[in-house]
């Protein structure tokens, strides 16, 4: 970089010295919370320095940093206050490197290092963008098996339901056909008491019969017996009445 002339380094100080007059003023007009300390602003400008290619940690930790010391407010005032107050100290150095050496490259270097930070800025704006896609993406995969497993859950208590209907029928069923069961054998042991009674009452019968006929059969044997000895008396008188 060639040095400036004298003559040049007049014109460009006299130029630099106005843009100072011209921050000091905006300065003054600002309200006073929205100044920040000069210490502040050279923090968060160093934080946006770097390698802004690195992973993804490192951008998300840079990304919450800028948040925090840049961008945290709502209040607009503060961020040009601490642009402001950011290109008073720029001009200044160079101010002051003009006048001692007739060079600007704390110019040059500034301005290098805030259109590094820019394409850093756009870079970690790429990867966030990137990553709520991927994010959004993951939340509706996640909706998506999310709502799968309710609807298998409710497949499946649906199918318990209907299994613990048929257990239930399938009881009831039992129940009414072991009554029935009971019920029928009950029946069948009655019918065939009664039976059995009826056919021992029909013996009772018979053998009473049998031994009335009996009796009435020995009642007459008897008698045969008496009418046959009287008949054999009498024959047997009449035989001997006849022999005398």
């Amino acid at each position: 970089m060639e040095v400036l002339s004298d003559l040049e380094r007049l014109r460009v100080s006299v130029v630099l010295e106005d843009c100072l007059e011209q921050l000091a003023i905006l300065g003054r007009s600002l309200p006073t919370s929205s100044k920040p300390s000069f210490g502040d602003i050279r923090s968060s400008r160093s934080e946006m320095r770097g390698d802004h290619l690195g992973d993804m940690t490192s951008d998300h930790s840079m990304t919450r940093d800028l948040d925090e010391t840049t961008f945290s407010t709502t209040d607009g005032l503060l961020k040009v206050q601490w642009d402001r107050q950011f290109a008073e100290a720029v001009i200044k150095d160079t101010l002051q490197e003009v006048r001692s050496t007739g060079t600007f490259h704390k110019l040059l270097q500034a301005v290098e290092m805030e259109m590094d930070q820019k394409a850093g800025l756009q870079d970690i704006i790429a990867s966030e963008e990137e990553s709520r896609q991927r994010i959004k993406l993951l939340q509706r995969k996640l909706q998506e098996i999310r709502e799968e497993k309710e609807q298998e859950v409710q497949r499946r208590n649906e199918m318990i339901a209907h299994l613990k209907d048929q257990r239930q029928e399938k009881k009831a069923k039992m129940i009414l056909e072991e009554k029935y069961t009971k019920k029928n054998a009950e029946l069948q042991v009655f019918q065939e008491q009664k039976k059995c009674q009826e056919q021992e009452q029909d013996l009772k019968n018979q053998i009473e019969h049998l031994k009335n006929k009996t009796a009435e059969e020995l009642i007459v044997h008897k008698e045969m017996e008496e009418f046959l000895k009287k008949y054999q008396t009498v024959s047997t008188a009449n035989q001997q009445s006849s022999s005398v």
